[in-house]
């Protein structure tokens, strides 16, 4: 079974608990198949009561689809503080947010930084950053972006 046939399947139960997708795929930890299944409200946050709950609504679905002749197991988590932005949607949502971006191209002559992303339309940006004792804000490209994710500030 494909992970978008896996995903139409479960999401009428996500809609039910008001949550969206960040991330669902297979791993495998020594001989257990893992489906992760990473859910998150829209304001990117989760709780572990509400995990259990989604694993409760989706685990009978899955028991009722061809998955049923596999053996694996079902975890329902969090995508993570840390996690990875990955279209231009979660990138604005996350104005105001600390963020850690690695650029293709250096800016700054740095390839990677941390900071405050404080504005984003789909083609630019800007990060406020910290450089020793003064705060400064880099303009940057998205095409410049190789990857971005959410950061936990120290």
């Amino acid at each position: 079974m494909e992970l978008k046939e896996i995903e139409a399947l479960i999401k009428p139960a996500l809609l039910k608990h008001k949550v969206e997708l960040a991330e669902l795929k297979w791993t495998q930890e020594a001989s257990m198949r893992i489906l992760q299944c990473a859910v998150m409200f829209e304001d990117g946050t989760m709780d572990l009561d509400t995990c259990t709950l989604i694993a409760s609504d989706i685990s009978p679905l899955l028991d009722e689809s061809p998955l049923k002749e596999m053996k694996y197991f079902l975890e329902v988590c969090s995508p993570g503080a840390e996690r990875e932005l990955k279209d231009d949607f979660d990138i604005k949502r996350s104005i105001l947010k600390e963020v850690r971006i690695l650029f293709h191209h250096p800016l700054e002559k740095a390839l990677e930084w941390n900071g405050t992303l404080m504005d984003y339309d789909g083609v630019t940006g800007l990060l406020q950053v910290q450089i020793k004792a003064r705060k400064k804000l880099l303009k940057f490209e998205k095409e410049n972006i190789a990857k971005i994710n959410l950061a936990v500030k120290i």
